[in-house]
């Protein structure tokens, strides 16, 4: 098997709303794999309440469309890594060094901690930490 993957949100909301596109292709690609058992993904506790706040505000979803989305999202049953205080702390020098956020920095630092591939459909973050497991979609 492959290096886990850890997609960020801007990757997993793509499985959930219909946007046309190459990234949403490649987004699906992945989760088809996951579903499939070919590969494997882990995503920090950090990923419900970014997808939740997605779905909320970046999108033109119905309330009932946004309550499929999540539910859609909840089936998927995706491992998830707690993030507690020593790993946020990690994390926190990580933003430091990469000038990201720390959001950012807790994809970035899970991926580092599980010597896994962070996938992201944001150029500038893959810019700027400018490392080999951090990926573009």
């Amino acid at each position: 098997m492959e290096k886990i993957i850890i997609p960020d949100a801007s990757v997993v909301y793509k499985w959930l709303v219909d946007e046309p596109g190459e990234d949403t292709r490649k987004a699906r690609k992945i989760r088809e794999r996951y579903v499939m058992g070919e590969s494997e993904i882990l995503v920090p506790s950090l990923l419900f309440i970014e997808i939740g706040n997605v779905l909320v505000w970046k999108s033109s979803l119905t309330t009932a469309d946004l309550h499929v989305a999540w539910s859609l999202f909840l089936q998927y049953k995706l491992p998830v890594a707690s993030v507690d205080a020593q790993f946020v702390e990690g994390a926190m020098d990580v933003a430091r060094m990469y000038s990201i956020s720390l959001y950012d920095a807790t994809y970035v630092s899970l991926a580092q901690s599980k010597q896994g591939e962070m996938i992201t459909a944001d150029k500038k973050l893959v810019r700027a930490v400018n490392k080999p497991f951090v990926r573009l979609l």
